[in-house]
């Protein structure tokens, strides 16, 4: 385009957008799942600290995410920890009455 001799050109504003897909719930899924075996087997001893760390660890990056069932995942997120604190004391309480 050209005004009094002088040459001005269109400049286009490039915007990238994230396009992934947020609507994938799997992890918050998980994370209730998790939450819940550990919550219910807390009596074992080693089992439920295991299930509760990937319960927990899911849990979270589904809210860090921002991907739907955020409902799902606080819940898995609450039963995971609630369940790991019990398996660790449980654990623990298993370790120490050995040792006497």
């Amino acid at each position: 385009m050209e005004y009094n001799n002088y040459h001005y050109e269109d400049k286009k504003k490039v915007i990238v957008e994230d396009k992934a897909p947020k609507n994938g719930n799997s992890l918050s899924v998980i994370s209730l799942v998790f939450g819940v075996v550990s919550f219910v087997v807390c009596w074992a001893v080693v089992f439920p600290v295991i299930i509760g760390i990937i319960g927990l660890v899911t849990g979270i990056i589904s809210l860090v995410q921002g991907r739907e069932g955020h409902k799902m995942a606080m819940g898995g997120v609450i039963t995971s920890s609630i369940g790991l604190v019990c398996g660790i004391i449980v654990t623990l309480m298993f370790v120490l009455l050995s040792l006497f």
